[in-house]
Protein backbone atom coordinates (compact mmCIF):
# COMPACT_ATOMS: atom_id res chain seq x y z
CA UNK A 1 0.00 0.00 0.00
CA UNK A 2 1.51 3.34 -1.05
CA UNK A 3 1.53 6.33 1.30
CA UNK A 4 -1.38 8.14 -0.38
CA UNK A 5 -3.72 5.15 -0.09
CA UNK A 6 -2.52 4.55 3.46
CA UNK A 7 -3.36 8.17 4.29
CA UNK A 8 -6.82 7.79 2.73
CA UNK A 9 -7.43 4.62 4.77
CA UNK A 10 -6.29 6.34 7.97
CA UNK A 11 -8.83 9.11 7.27
CA UNK A 12 -11.50 6.47 6.76
CA UNK A 13 -10.76 4.81 10.08
CA UNK A 14 -10.54 8.07 12.03
CA UNK A 15 -14.08 8.76 10.81
CA UNK A 16 -15.26 5.24 11.62
CA UNK A 17 -13.68 5.36 15.09
CA UNK A 18 -15.49 8.67 15.73
CA UNK A 19 -18.84 7.30 14.57
CA UNK A 20 -18.56 3.96 16.38
CA UNK A 21 -17.52 5.63 19.64
CA UNK A 22 -20.40 8.11 19.35
CA UNK A 23 -22.88 5.34 18.63
CA UNK A 24 -24.36 7.38 15.79
CA UNK A 25 -23.35 8.80 12.45
CA UNK A 26 -23.00 7.93 8.77
CA UNK A 27 -20.15 5.51 7.99
CA UNK A 28 -21.19 4.83 4.39
CA UNK A 29 -20.20 8.20 2.93
CA UNK A 30 -17.05 8.38 5.05
CA UNK A 31 -15.75 5.10 3.64
CA UNK A 32 -16.91 5.76 0.09
CA UNK A 33 -15.74 9.34 -0.48
CA UNK A 34 -12.46 9.54 1.47
CA UNK A 35 -10.38 9.54 -1.76
CA UNK A 36 -12.31 12.60 -2.98
CA UNK A 37 -11.64 14.74 0.09
CA UNK A 38 -8.04 13.54 0.31
CA UNK A 39 -7.46 14.53 -3.33
CA UNK A 40 -8.86 18.01 -2.71
CA UNK A 41 -6.86 18.76 0.44
CA UNK A 42 -3.65 17.00 -0.58
CA UNK A 43 -3.25 17.93 -4.25
CA UNK A 44 -5.86 20.41 -5.43
CA UNK A 45 -7.02 23.10 -3.04
CA UNK A 46 -5.35 26.42 -2.38
CA UNK A 47 -5.47 27.10 1.39
CA UNK A 48 -3.43 27.63 4.53
CA UNK A 49 -4.69 25.73 7.55
CA UNK A 50 -3.08 28.25 9.90
CA UNK A 51 -4.48 31.35 8.18
CA UNK A 52 -8.29 30.97 8.01
CA UNK A 53 -8.71 34.65 7.05
CA UNK A 54 -6.80 34.15 3.78
CA UNK A 55 -9.45 35.56 1.43
CA UNK A 56 -8.28 33.92 -1.80
CA UNK A 57 -8.40 30.39 -0.42
CA UNK A 58 -10.43 27.76 -2.20
CA UNK A 59 -13.70 26.85 -0.51
CA UNK A 60 -15.03 23.35 0.15
CA UNK A 61 -18.70 22.74 0.91
CA UNK A 62 -19.89 19.37 2.18
CA UNK A 63 -23.46 19.56 0.91
CA UNK A 64 -23.95 15.98 2.09
CA UNK A 65 -23.39 17.29 5.60
CA UNK A 66 -24.11 13.94 7.25
CA UNK A 67 -20.59 12.95 6.13
CA UNK A 68 -19.09 15.34 8.68
CA UNK A 69 -17.01 12.66 10.46
CA UNK A 70 -14.88 12.30 7.33
CA UNK A 71 -14.47 16.06 6.96
CA UNK A 72 -13.29 16.32 10.57
CA UNK A 73 -10.82 13.47 10.01
CA UNK A 74 -9.42 15.17 6.89
CA UNK A 75 -9.15 18.54 8.66
CA UNK A 76 -7.27 16.80 11.47
CA UNK A 77 -4.81 15.20 9.04
CA UNK A 78 -4.10 18.51 7.34
CA UNK A 79 -3.53 20.43 10.60
CA UNK A 80 -6.68 22.47 10.88
CA UNK A 81 -7.73 23.06 14.48
CA UNK A 82 -9.34 19.63 14.97
CA UNK A 83 -7.71 17.54 17.68
CA UNK A 84 -7.91 13.82 18.41
CA UNK A 85 -9.94 14.73 21.48
CA UNK A 86 -12.39 16.57 19.19
CA UNK A 87 -12.72 13.44 17.05
CA UNK A 88 -13.46 11.41 20.16
CA UNK A 89 -16.22 13.85 21.11
CA UNK A 90 -18.02 13.52 17.75
CA UNK A 91 -21.75 14.28 18.10
CA UNK A 92 -21.43 15.03 21.83
CA UNK A 93 -23.01 18.03 23.55
CA UNK A 94 -20.90 21.21 23.24
CA UNK A 95 -18.39 19.52 20.95
CA UNK A 96 -17.07 21.40 17.91
CA UNK A 97 -17.42 18.18 15.91
CA UNK A 98 -21.18 18.24 15.55
CA UNK A 99 -23.25 15.75 13.58
CA UNK A 100 -23.30 18.22 10.68
CA UNK A 101 -20.61 20.82 9.94
CA UNK A 102 -21.15 24.15 11.69
CA UNK A 103 -19.76 27.39 10.29
CA UNK A 104 -16.82 28.84 12.27
CA UNK A 105 -16.85 26.05 14.86
CA UNK A 106 -13.68 24.83 13.14
CA UNK A 107 -11.32 26.49 10.67
CA UNK A 108 -12.01 25.10 7.21
CA UNK A 109 -15.78 24.92 7.52
CA UNK A 110 -17.07 27.69 5.27
CA UNK A 111 -20.80 27.10 5.75
CA UNK A 112 -23.15 25.05 7.92
CA UNK A 113 -24.73 22.16 6.04
CA UNK A 114 -27.31 19.52 6.77
CA UNK A 115 -30.52 20.05 4.79
CA UNK A 116 -29.66 18.19 1.59
CA UNK A 117 -29.15 20.39 -1.46
CA UNK A 118 -28.66 23.55 0.58
CA UNK A 119 -24.88 23.22 0.40
CA UNK A 120 -25.03 23.13 -3.40
CA UNK A 121 -26.84 26.48 -3.37
CA UNK A 122 -24.34 27.86 -0.83
CA UNK A 123 -21.49 26.83 -3.14
CA UNK A 124 -23.14 28.50 -6.14
CA UNK A 125 -23.40 31.68 -4.07
CA UNK A 126 -19.70 31.46 -3.17
CA UNK A 127 -18.74 31.00 -6.82
CA UNK A 128 -20.95 33.96 -7.74
CA UNK A 129 -19.29 36.09 -5.06
CA UNK A 130 -15.84 35.14 -6.36
CA UNK A 131 -16.74 36.23 -9.88
CA UNK A 132 -18.17 39.55 -8.65
CA UNK A 133 -15.11 40.29 -6.50
CA UNK A 134 -12.82 39.26 -9.35
CA UNK A 135 -14.50 41.83 -11.59
CA UNK A 136 -14.41 44.44 -8.84
CA UNK A 137 -10.78 44.16 -7.74
CA UNK A 138 -8.61 42.14 -10.12
CA UNK A 139 -6.06 43.81 -12.38
CA UNK A 140 -4.15 42.28 -15.28
CA UNK A 141 -1.04 42.01 -13.09
CA UNK A 142 -2.74 41.25 -9.73
CA UNK A 143 -5.30 38.47 -9.30
CA UNK A 144 -6.66 39.30 -5.88
CA UNK A 145 -9.58 36.90 -6.24
CA UNK A 146 -8.95 33.69 -8.16
CA UNK A 147 -10.31 30.93 -5.95
CA UNK A 148 -12.41 27.85 -6.72
CA UNK A 149 -15.43 26.48 -4.88
CA UNK A 150 -15.74 22.72 -4.58
CA UNK A 151 -18.90 21.02 -3.35
CA UNK A 152 -19.51 17.36 -2.57
CA UNK A 153 -23.11 16.30 -3.12
CA UNK A 154 -24.89 12.96 -3.07
CA UNK A 155 -28.08 11.55 -4.53
CA UNK A 156 -30.13 13.15 -1.76
CA UNK A 157 -28.74 16.60 -2.58
CA UNK A 158 -29.59 16.28 -6.26
CA UNK A 159 -33.13 15.10 -5.48
CA UNK A 160 -33.85 18.43 -3.81
CA UNK A 161 -35.31 21.26 -5.87
CA UNK A 162 -32.96 23.83 -4.38
CA UNK A 163 -29.94 22.15 -6.02
CA UNK A 164 -31.69 22.07 -9.40
CA UNK A 165 -32.53 25.79 -9.29
CA UNK A 166 -29.09 26.82 -8.05
CA UNK A 167 -27.29 24.75 -10.70
CA UNK A 168 -29.55 26.19 -13.39
CA UNK A 169 -28.39 29.64 -12.32
CA UNK A 170 -24.73 28.55 -12.17
CA UNK A 171 -24.89 27.18 -15.70
CA UNK A 172 -26.65 30.26 -17.08
CA UNK A 173 -24.06 32.56 -15.47
CA UNK A 174 -21.15 30.31 -16.56
CA UNK A 175 -19.63 30.16 -13.07
CA UNK A 176 -16.55 28.28 -14.22
CA UNK A 177 -14.89 28.24 -10.80
CA UNK A 178 -17.62 26.03 -9.38
CA UNK A 179 -16.80 22.31 -9.38
CA UNK A 180 -19.54 19.99 -8.14
CA UNK A 181 -18.41 16.48 -7.23
CA UNK A 182 -21.28 14.00 -7.24
CA UNK A 183 -20.92 10.99 -4.95
CA UNK A 184 -22.87 8.52 -7.07
CA UNK A 185 -23.32 5.27 -5.16
CA UNK A 186 -26.91 4.45 -6.21
CA UNK A 187 -27.95 4.04 -2.58
CA UNK A 188 -30.22 5.97 -0.24
CA UNK A 189 -31.09 5.32 3.39
CA UNK A 190 -34.13 3.33 2.29
CA UNK A 191 -32.58 1.28 -0.52
CA UNK A 192 -31.52 1.58 -4.14
CA UNK A 193 -31.98 5.02 -5.70
CA UNK A 194 -34.27 3.71 -8.44
CA UNK A 195 -37.17 3.59 -5.95
CA UNK A 196 -37.22 7.41 -6.00
CA UNK A 197 -34.61 8.84 -8.34
CA UNK A 198 -34.41 7.76 -11.96
CA UNK A 199 -33.53 10.85 -13.97
CA UNK A 200 -30.50 11.03 -16.25
CA UNK A 201 -28.06 13.19 -14.28
CA UNK A 202 -25.68 13.55 -17.22
CA UNK A 203 -28.38 14.94 -19.50
CA UNK A 204 -29.72 17.17 -16.73
CA UNK A 205 -26.39 18.90 -16.11
CA UNK A 206 -25.45 19.11 -19.77
CA UNK A 207 -28.78 20.84 -20.40
CA UNK A 208 -27.97 23.29 -17.60
CA UNK A 209 -24.68 24.25 -19.21
CA UNK A 210 -22.22 22.24 -17.13
CA UNK A 211 -18.96 20.65 -18.21
CA UNK A 212 -19.29 16.89 -17.53
CA UNK A 213 -16.58 14.47 -16.37
CA UNK A 214 -17.04 10.90 -15.11
CA UNK A 215 -14.78 8.87 -12.83
CA UNK A 216 -15.83 5.22 -12.89
CA UNK A 217 -13.60 4.12 -10.00
CA UNK A 218 -14.11 6.33 -6.97
CA UNK A 219 -11.54 4.36 -5.02
CA UNK A 220 -8.69 5.60 -7.23
CA UNK A 221 -7.68 8.99 -5.94
CA UNK A 222 -5.30 9.59 -8.88
CA UNK A 223 -8.25 9.38 -11.29
CA UNK A 224 -10.20 11.83 -9.12
CA UNK A 225 -7.25 14.24 -9.01
CA UNK A 226 -6.86 14.07 -12.79
CA UNK A 227 -10.59 14.73 -13.26
CA UNK A 228 -10.54 17.81 -11.02
CA UNK A 229 -7.49 19.19 -12.81
CA UNK A 230 -9.27 18.63 -16.12
CA UNK A 231 -12.30 20.54 -14.82
CA UNK A 232 -10.04 23.43 -13.81
CA UNK A 233 -8.40 23.51 -17.24
CA UNK A 234 -11.52 24.90 -18.93
CA UNK A 235 -12.78 28.39 -18.13
CA UNK A 236 -16.18 28.65 -19.79
CA UNK A 237 -18.65 26.81 -17.56
CA UNK A 238 -19.14 25.12 -14.17
CA UNK A 239 -18.26 21.44 -13.93
CA UNK A 240 -19.84 18.33 -12.49
CA UNK A 241 -17.62 15.33 -11.83
CA UNK A 242 -19.66 12.17 -11.41
CA UNK A 243 -17.67 9.79 -9.22
CA UNK A 244 -18.92 6.22 -8.95
CA UNK A 245 -18.33 5.16 -5.35
CA UNK A 246 -19.20 2.24 -3.08
CA UNK A 247 -21.15 3.18 0.02
CA UNK A 248 -19.54 1.64 3.10
CA UNK A 249 -16.50 0.51 1.08
CA UNK A 250 -14.29 -2.12 2.79
CA UNK A 251 -16.84 -2.73 5.55
CA UNK A 252 -19.10 -5.77 5.96
CA UNK A 253 -21.99 -3.47 4.95
CA UNK A 254 -20.45 -2.33 1.66
CA UNK A 255 -23.00 -1.61 -1.08
CA UNK A 256 -25.83 -1.78 1.44
CA UNK A 257 -28.25 0.94 2.49
CA UNK A 258 -27.59 -0.24 6.06
CA UNK A 259 -24.20 1.48 5.81
CA UNK A 260 -25.82 4.87 5.30
CA UNK A 261 -27.00 6.09 8.67
CA UNK A 262 -26.14 3.50 11.31
CA UNK A 263 -22.74 3.19 13.03
CA UNK A 264 -20.68 0.07 12.50
CA UNK A 265 -20.47 -2.25 15.47
CA UNK A 266 -17.06 -2.53 17.11
CA UNK A 267 -16.70 -5.96 15.51
CA UNK A 268 -17.54 -4.63 12.03
CA UNK A 269 -15.20 -1.67 12.60
CA UNK A 270 -12.40 -4.11 13.38
CA UNK A 271 -13.12 -6.05 10.19
CA UNK A 272 -13.08 -2.79 8.24
CA UNK A 273 -9.75 -1.83 9.82
CA UNK A 274 -8.28 -5.17 8.74
CA UNK A 275 -9.71 -4.84 5.22
CA UNK A 276 -7.99 -1.45 4.99
CA UNK A 277 -4.65 -2.94 6.07
CA UNK A 278 -4.59 -0.97 9.31
CA UNK A 279 -5.08 -3.77 11.86
CA UNK A 280 -1.79 -2.90 13.58
CA UNK A 281 -2.73 0.76 14.08
CA UNK A 282 -4.58 1.75 17.24
CA UNK A 283 -7.90 3.62 17.20
CA UNK A 284 -7.66 7.39 16.68
CA UNK A 285 -3.98 7.11 15.70
CA UNK A 286 -2.16 8.75 12.79
CA UNK A 287 1.13 7.02 11.89
CA UNK A 288 4.22 9.21 11.49
CA UNK A 289 4.61 8.47 7.76
CA UNK A 290 1.04 9.66 7.17
CA UNK A 291 1.71 12.86 9.14
CA UNK A 292 4.81 13.53 7.03
CA UNK A 293 2.87 12.86 3.83
CA UNK A 294 0.11 15.31 4.73
CA UNK A 295 2.71 17.88 5.83
CA UNK A 296 3.64 18.50 2.18
CA UNK A 297 0.25 20.16 1.62
CA UNK A 298 0.64 22.14 4.85
CA UNK A 299 4.01 23.53 3.71
CA UNK A 300 2.54 24.41 0.32
CA UNK A 301 -0.12 26.50 2.07
CA UNK A 302 2.51 28.61 3.81
CA UNK A 303 4.18 29.40 0.47
CA UNK A 304 0.82 30.27 -1.11
CA UNK A 305 -0.08 32.87 1.52
CA UNK A 306 3.43 34.32 1.54
CA UNK A 307 3.26 34.90 -2.22
CA UNK A 308 -0.25 36.32 -1.92
CA UNK A 309 0.80 38.84 0.72
CA UNK A 310 3.65 40.01 -1.52
CA UNK A 311 1.16 40.55 -4.34
CA UNK A 312 -1.12 42.51 -1.98
CA UNK A 313 1.80 44.81 -1.10
CA UNK A 314 2.32 45.53 -4.80
CA UNK A 315 -1.43 46.07 -5.25
CA UNK A 316 -1.47 48.62 -2.42
CA UNK A 317 1.25 50.65 -4.11
CA UNK A 318 -0.10 50.45 -7.67
CA UNK A 319 -3.82 50.73 -6.89
CA UNK A 320 -4.19 52.56 -3.53
CA UNK A 321 -7.86 53.49 -3.98
CA UNK A 322 -8.89 49.93 -4.83
CA UNK A 323 -6.71 48.59 -2.01
CA UNK A 324 -8.46 50.84 0.51
CA UNK A 325 -11.85 49.61 -0.70
CA UNK A 326 -10.62 46.01 -0.58
CA UNK A 327 -9.47 46.35 3.03
CA UNK A 328 -12.80 47.90 4.04
CA UNK A 329 -14.58 44.98 2.38
CA UNK A 330 -12.39 42.32 4.01
CA UNK A 331 -12.69 43.90 7.46
CA UNK A 332 -16.42 44.43 7.09
CA UNK A 333 -16.17 48.10 7.96
CA UNK A 334 -19.53 49.79 8.47
CA UNK A 335 -20.54 52.98 6.76
CA UNK A 336 -22.87 55.44 8.49
CA UNK A 337 -25.70 56.65 6.26
CA UNK A 338 -26.91 60.06 7.34
CA UNK A 339 -28.99 61.05 4.36
CA UNK A 340 -31.04 57.96 3.59
CA UNK A 341 -34.54 58.65 2.23
CA UNK A 342 -37.16 58.53 4.98
CA UNK A 343 -40.44 59.93 3.70
CA UNK A 344 -43.53 58.79 5.55
CA UNK A 345 -46.42 58.51 3.10
CA UNK A 346 -44.59 56.42 0.50
CA UNK A 347 -45.09 52.76 -0.40
CA UNK A 348 -42.54 50.52 1.31
CA UNK A 349 -41.19 49.21 -2.00
CA UNK A 350 -40.68 52.75 -3.31
CA UNK A 351 -38.84 53.85 -0.19
CA UNK A 352 -36.85 50.59 -0.16
CA UNK A 353 -35.83 51.22 -3.75
CA UNK A 354 -34.59 54.70 -2.89
CA UNK A 355 -32.62 53.38 0.08
CA UNK A 356 -30.97 50.61 -1.96
CA UNK A 357 -29.99 53.01 -4.71
CA UNK A 358 -28.49 55.43 -2.19
CA UNK A 359 -26.39 52.67 -0.65
CA UNK A 360 -25.33 51.41 -4.08
CA UNK A 361 -23.78 54.78 -4.84
CA UNK A 362 -21.44 54.42 -1.84
CA UNK A 363 -18.30 52.28 -1.58
CA UNK A 364 -20.27 49.27 -0.31
CA UNK A 365 -20.42 46.23 -2.60
CA UNK A 366 -24.14 45.54 -2.82
CA UNK A 367 -26.11 43.42 -5.28
CA UNK A 368 -29.72 43.97 -6.29
CA UNK A 369 -32.29 42.31 -8.51
CA UNK A 370 -34.98 39.68 -8.08
CA UNK A 371 -36.53 36.63 -9.70
CA UNK A 372 -38.20 38.25 -12.72
CA UNK A 373 -40.13 40.65 -10.45
CA UNK A 374 -38.05 43.80 -10.19
CA UNK A 375 -40.72 45.87 -11.96
CA UNK A 376 -42.90 45.11 -8.96
CA UNK A 377 -40.36 44.84 -6.14
CA UNK A 378 -38.26 47.76 -7.40
CA UNK A 379 -35.00 46.21 -6.22
CA UNK A 380 -33.00 47.13 -9.34
CA UNK A 381 -29.93 49.20 -8.54
CA UNK A 382 -28.46 51.97 -10.68
CA UNK A 383 -26.30 49.54 -12.58
CA UNK A 384 -26.27 47.01 -15.40
CA UNK A 385 -27.22 43.35 -15.08
CA UNK A 386 -24.76 40.75 -13.91
CA UNK A 387 -24.40 38.06 -16.58
CA UNK A 388 -21.98 35.60 -18.10
CA UNK A 389 -20.78 38.43 -20.33
CA UNK A 390 -20.84 41.22 -17.74
CA UNK A 391 -19.47 40.26 -14.32
CA UNK A 392 -19.45 43.93 -13.23
CA UNK A 393 -23.25 44.23 -13.26
CA UNK A 394 -24.85 44.69 -9.86
CA UNK A 395 -28.32 43.32 -10.64
CA UNK A 396 -29.22 39.64 -10.76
Amino acid sequence: MDIDNKSINVARMLAIDSITKAGSGHPGIALGTAPILYSLYKDIMNYNAYVPEYVNRDRFVLSAGHGSALLYAILHLFNFNVTVDDLKKFRQLNSVTAGHPEYKAINGIDTSTGPLGQGVANAVGMALAESILEAEFNKSDCKIFDNYTYVLAGDGCLMEGISYEACSFAGAMKLNKLILIYDSNNTTIDGHTDITFTENIKQRFLSQGFNLITVNNGDDYTLITAAIKKAKSQNKKPSIIIVKTVIGAYSPLANSNKAHGSPLSYADADITRKNLGLENIEKFTVPEDVKLNCATAILKGATVTENYNKMLEQYAVKYPKDYKKLQAFIKGEKIEYVDLPHEEKVATRDLGSAVLKTISESEVIIIGGSADLETSTKTKLNSTYYSALNKTGKNI
